[in-house]
């Protein structure tokens, strides 16, 4: 993107606030022969409040970006890989050959680490392609280098170092330098986008090679639907979910064969076997090989072994008591990553790319570039983000550079779009924006943002489902009661509408519109954000639009993980659990389990069926899947298309999700699919039909679903013709 337009951008949304803070912060004195690094100013203090400075005896781990050489020629690289015409078309590079044209030179290298080890930093960690060299030192150190502040802000309810200036370097380093990342702890607002039904908690410390998370009560659900072919009902009273008093309760979690039904991967030879699937996530749990190894074994999936698969994670790789990640949720995160890609892509490797919370980056990208940079993957999904708004520009930019390198290698990378909508709402996963954004990694133009849906999948035929944007709302009534046979539910309390969750998605405050977007996405979309106040801001020009492509991901019709947890009292079992041998009082669950955390590793096991018949047709990878992927025929739920599109229901629908709390009864509540209300303060409510806060699901590219979603048989026929 131009630099004039991302600080046209900038400027628009943060000005004001970004100057109030600068006058709270203690001014800077720049050093002589300094230059300034472009794009390293921080967007999250827009709505900061400054409470102190961090101790200058307080240590912390940066990573010191290196640019790439010759970037434009690697952009028209890319550019002609793609290109059916170019003889240059498919025609991935190693990562020798990368090293030889596009890293850095291993003299600026050199030459970056000495002036970083004389202002008193230690050196942690430099990977041979040269992209970054981890260091450590504390804060006065950092202060002193690169003449910056270190102080606490109190944003989104959370405690954040940071600086407030542009970091500046010697003139004879700081040409080679695109970023320091590390100058402010953005890690705390780093998501796993994975999201529970309401009553199902857990709770842990959790490191590399962690404990199980404990069962927080997880409910017991009864009655619910294995399919709705023939759906368990209930009857509510009074009637205020649907038109009917009759709804159907949620689902119990679809089984792999399900899933590979509802995207026709059972009607394909293929199952990914010789394709590597990196998943990144933080921490590793100490039971994920023995809980995948029994998840396999209830639905008839190969085992794993140490042929097929591996785990990778950065040198001085560490974890403290005191990580601020939502340790709990990246053990549930990793466990179901790698279940629904196995249940995609059975015969697909395994290599799970771990990293920690308490290293000070944006995002967990480093381990990522270990296995681009070292050709140890063919598809990477990341189920994590944070929102764009809150990433530097030139994190931005170092991220991007990982991307591009993926993309000249023949590497699939994607990311989930998030759960939070167009963040305007609110809801688990913080406070609501005061502007429409995207998650970052997700809207970069060199990544796939896969997004959710919410799948009612049926038996009646191959495939056979009602499928359509994730976007819930939720209606608690904790003091109902449930009588049986025949079910009937009586809301004795009311507590109104709330926003639970939906897919991510909507308009990239900077990236510009990628060329394989034109044409296909509408201007409606592309040229506009929406704000709190439900105003639209005209972006002057076209922008980059999430996501590109969607799988299931709501919860309430979720996919069925099954991991190893603590018992929530010792010595007694919790519903949906079976006893364990090892560890001491623990169990293994299954439980229905959601968020786009499902949607992207079940992307990533449809890319690595697609690259088994790309081989077996004596084809290269895919590589960079956008291109591909907006070239393809789109057609309706049901059609031959590779690309089917997702559609509104035609009226509102609601489900009831019936739960039994530890200590509080039953309890249920009605749960909107794909509908925003009117009024949420009223159970007489109006219903906006597609909706996901302000974005919508309809006919043709939207930001809920992007294209749509994928149909194995057609995917195989257009992007491996031949395959055998």
């Amino acid at each position: 993107m131009p630099r004039s337009f991302r600080r046209k951008a900038t400027a628009l949304l943060h000005a004001a606030a970004l100057t109030g803070v600068c006058t709270l912060a203690a001014t800077a004195v720049t050093a002589l022969a300094q230059t300034n690094l472009e794009g390293s100013k921080p967007r999250l203090l827009t709505n900061a409040v400054r409470t102190g400075s961090a101790p200058d005896s307080q240590m912390v781990t940066l990573a010191v970006y290196l640019k790439f050489r010759n970037t434009a020629d690697l952009d028209k690289l890319i550019e002609d890989q793609q290109n059916p015409n170019s003889p240059r078309y498919q025609k991935f590079l190693t990562p020798e050959e990368f090293h030889e044209r596009y890293s850095p030179l291993p003299e600026d290298s050199a030459k970056v680490k000495t002036e970083l080890v004389q202002m008193g930093f230690r050196i942690v960690d430099a990977p041979a392609g040269g992209l970054y060299i981890t260091v450590t030192g504390t804060v006065a150190q950092v202060k002193s280098a690169f003449h910056v502040t270190q102080d606490l802000y109190r944003v989104n309810g959370k405690t954040v170092r940071s600086h407030a200036e542009v970091p500046s370097l010697p003139k004879s380093i700081a040409p080679l330098v695109l970023h320091i990342a590390g100058l402010e702890d953005t890690k705390q607002f780093v998501t796993a986008f994975v999201t529970n039904r309401p009553g199902k908690a857990v709770s842990a410390h959790a490191g590399p090679d962690s404990d199980p998370p404990v069962n927080g009560g997880s409910s017991q659900r009864s009655p619910c639907n294995v399919d709705y072919l023939n759906p368990v009902a209930g009857t509510v009273s009074p009637a205020v979910y649907t038109t009917s008093p009759k709804v159907d309760f949620t689902n119990c979690g679809y089984v792999p064969a399900q899933l590979r039904q509802a995207y026709g991967v059972d009607q394909v030879k293929w199952e990914g076997k010789g394709i590597r699937i990196g998943l990144a996530d933080l921490y590793l749990p100490s039971t994920l090989k023995q809980d995948l190894n029994q998840y396999s074994a209830m639905f008839n999936l190969p085992k794993i072994t140490y042929a097929n698969f591996q785990e990778i994670y950065p040198p001085g790789l560490n974890t403290s008591d005191d990580d601020s990640c939502g340790t709990a949720d990246w053990a549930v995160e990793s466990t179901l990553d790698v279940e629904a890609a196995h249940a995609i892509a059975p015969q697909a490797d395994i290599v799970f790319l771990g990293d920690a919370c308490n290293v000070n980056y944006a995002i967990p990208m480093q381990v990522l570039y270990q296995a681009i940079d070292n050709g140890l993957v063919d598809v990477i999904s990341g189920s994590f983000g944070i929102p764009e708004i809150d990433v530097e520009t030139a994190q931005e930019d170092a991220d991007n550079q990982e991307l591009k390198e993926a993309a000249s290698l023949g590497i699939t990378v994607m990311f989930s779009s998030g759960d939070n909508a167009d963040g305007l709402q609110g809801n688990a996963f913080g406070p609501g924006a005061d502007i429409a954004q995207t998650s970052w990694p997700a809207s970069s133009p060199w990544a796939t943002a896969v997004g959710g849906t919410s799948l009612l999948l049926n038996r009646n035929g191959a495939g056979s489902k009602i499928e359509t944007g994730w976007g819930t709302y939720f209606d608690s009534t904790y003091d109902g009661v449930l009588w049986t046979g025949p079910f009937q539910l009586e809301a004795l309390g009311w507590e109104g509408w709330f926003f639970d969750g939906g897919g991510g998605g909507g308009t990239s405050l900077f990236w510009p519109q990628p060329s394989y977007q034109k044409g296909i996405v509408p201007a409606s979309l592309s040229e506009h954000i929406n704000t709190m106040e439900a105003a639209s801001i005209n972006l002057g020009a076209p922008n980059r639009v999430v996501p590109d492509v969607s799988m299931l991901a709501d919860p309430y019709t979720g996919f069925l993980q099954g991991e190893t947890m603590y018992e929530g009292t010792a010595g007694v079992l919790d519903p949906g659990c079976s006893a364990i041998s090892k560890p001491a009082n623990a169990e293994y669950c299954t439980f229905p389990q959601g968020g786009t955390s499902v949607a992207s590793p079940l992307f990533a096991g449809v890319v690595a069926v697609i690259n088994s018949a790309r081989l077996s047709a004596g084809k290269s990878l895919l590589g960079f899947a956008n291109p591909a992927i907006y070239k393809l025929k789109v057609g309706g739920l049901g059609t031959a298309a590779p690309i089917q599109d997702v559609i509104p229901l035609k009226h509102p629908f609601a489900l009831i999700d019936e739960e039994v709390y530890a200590g509080n009864g039953i309890g249920f509540g009605g749960v909107g699919i794909n509908m925003v209300p009117t009024d949420p303060n009223s159970q007489d409510t109006g219903w906006i039909v597609g909706g996901d806060s302000s974005l919508l699901t309809k006919a043709g590219f939207d930001n809920v679903t992007g294209l749509g979603v994928p149909w194995l048989p057609g995917l195989v026929a257009d992007l491996a013709p031949g395959a055998k």
